[in-house]
């Protein structure tokens, strides 16, 4: 059984939703599973390991978190 997004990125994401507010927390989730699709497709393609592959989350939701802090945040 694999799973997908864990219990600790939901804290996380929790956690981004208490800096950033209700509309961070949309752009960050959207953004982290858009470039985490593109990376995680980018690295299937050339690795050439198919679709079963698993990796982290996390990195991707700080990353959206940090590109709505310093470009969209409204402070």
């Amino acid at each position: 059984k694999r799973e997908g997004m864990g219990l600790g990125d939901i804290k996380y994401l929790a956690f981004l939703g208490g800096i950033t507010g209700i509309y961070g927390v949309f752009f960050t989730l959207f953004f982290a599973s858009l470039l985490g699709s593109i990376v995680g497709i980018s690295y299937a393609i050339v690795k050439k390991t198919g679709l079963n592959l698993s990796i982290p989350f996390g990195p991707f939701l700080f990353v959206g978190a940090l590109i709505y802090m310093f470009w969209f945040a409204q402070y």
